[in-house]
């Protein structure tokens, strides 16, 4: 954005991470180990950063940042309890001590 302002006055750029890990199997002596050149990815969640840069003549550089996970699912199966919290018309949920608690995220 700097050096060729004439020509260039935006960039996006995105990066999201594949996480990996190793694919347990047995050795030679038939104990599983993890395998020293076999992977498999862990998902379906995948972490991101998406960042967006532009630069205007006469203006300062100005540049939009997000990041997150896509695809993460979120299940928690105790100590979810909601108690005291506010009343009012858009409440559907009475006070429960304990109760599920899942989401997804994307």
């Amino acid at each position: 954005l700097t050096q060729y302002p004439a020509i260039v006055n935006k960039v996006n750029v995105q990066i999201i991470k594949d996480r990996w890990e190793r694919l347990q199997a047995p050795d030679s002596h038939g104990n599983m180990a993890p395998h020293k050149h076999t992977f498999k990815r862990i998902g379906p969640n995948r972490p991101y950063a998406h960042v967006q840069g532009e630069k205007r003549r006469n203006t300062s550089m100005k540049f939009d940042v997000q990041s997150g996970f896509r695809n993460l699912d979120i299940l928690k199966t105790t100590q979810t309890g909601f108690v005291d919290f506010h009343s009012d018309r858009y409440r559907s949920l009475p006070d429960a001590t304990d109760r599920l608690l899942g989401t997804s995220v994307d």
